[in-house]
């Protein structure tokens, strides 16, 4: 073997290695998630109560910040990320396949959404949620967090950074 093939090699990953740098990207890839989850709840609300389209379906007074509904976003943000996570959203096959992270998202933001609409209804939330804001929030949620899983896979899909992933 000559010295330039033995530099073009890719480093052999051990199963510690490629165990913690999984690991590593679940944990990036979760606070990502939730974050674009987050900002795709705060668009759905500028959306909602800032354009045109908060003259459509009940006038909501009470909304004249985005603080007014933070707590909602926080708690669609944290309702989320358990739903993502129980459909193995962040397991190793699903980081390495687009089309199966696209169905994990399309299922959760489903689930996601009648949850939400269901605990606000029971626990009355104060102000009342509007479903136009959540039906704004499911749209957003489906465009933004597959655009960021997109590029999220285009990376972790290199050569250089599958060959860890697919360690066994």
């Amino acid at each position: 073997m000559t010295q330039s093939n033995s530099n073009n090699r890719l480093p052999r990953p051990t199963a510690t290695r490629s165990k913690t740098r999984y690991n590593n990207w679940v944990l990036v890839s979760f606070i990502l998630d939730s974050t674009v989850i987050f900002i795709s709840l705060v668009l759905a609300y500028f959306i909602r109560f800032r354009t045109g389209v908060a003259e459509i379906g009940v006038p909501m007074v009470d909304v004249s910040s985005v603080e007014s509904y933070a707590v909602h976003n926080l708690f669609g943000t944290v309702l989320m990320m358990p739903i993502l996570t129980n459909f193995r959203f962040y397991s190793k096959e699903n980081m390495l396949s687009f089309i199966g992270t696209l169905h994990v998202i399309i299922k959760s933001a489903l689930v996601w959404l009648i949850g939400y609409l269901t605990i606000s209804l029971v626990l009355k939330f104060d102000p009342p949620i509007s479903r136009i804001f959540c039906a704004l929030g499911l749209f957003m949620i489906l465009v933004l967090l597959p655009l960021w899983r997109a590029a999220l896979w285009r990376y972790l899909s290199s050569e250089k950074q599958a060959v860890f992933l697919r360690q066994r």
